[in-house]
C-alpha cells in the first residue's frame, strides 16, 4: 500500500458519529489531498487550496503542516480544516486512507489516482 497519490474525503467520524460527504454544489470543491514524493503535500478544502508537507515514521505516525488560501469554508470544509492539524496516525486499507486525530476520530479518504 502506497500513501503517495491523490485521495478524496468521503466521510468524517467524530465521537462515533459518521458524517458523510455532502452533495457537491456549484463553487465548492471536493476535499482532497495529494501526497507527493519527497514529503510534499497539496490539497483542496471546500473553497481553498492547500500546500505543505507531510512526514511519516514508524507505527503509521504522520505529521502534516502547511497553509493555504483563506476563503470562508462550508461546514464540511470547516470539519476537515479543523481536524487536519491534529492528525497523528494513518492507516491504508484497499484504496482507503484513514487519518486519525483527537483520540480516534477519523478522516476517511478513497484513492482517486
Amino acid at each position: 500500500m502506497e500513501l503517495t497519490g491523490k485521495w478524496q474525503l468521503d466521510s468524517i467520524v467524530q465521537e462515533d458519529v459518521i458524517i458523510k460527504k455532502p452533495a457537491t454544489t456549484k463553487g465548492v470543491m471536493d476535499i482532497g489531498l495529494n501526497f507527493k514524493e519527497k514529503g510534499e503535500l497539496e490539497g483542496t478544502t471546500s473553497t481553498n487550496i492547500l500546500t505543505g508537507f507531510y512526514e511519516t515514521a514508524q507505527q503509521n505516525t504522520i505529521q502534516l503542516g502547511g497553509g493555504g488560501t483563506e476563503r470562508a469554508e462550508t461546514s464540511w470544509g470547516n470539519l476537515f480544516v479543523n481536524a487536519l492539524p491534529n492528525v497523528n496516525l494513518y492507516d491504508l486499507k484497499a484504496n482507503k486512507l484513514i487519518l486519525y486525530y483527537d483520540n480516534g476520530n477519523q478522516l476517511i479518504f478513497s484513492r482517486v489516482q
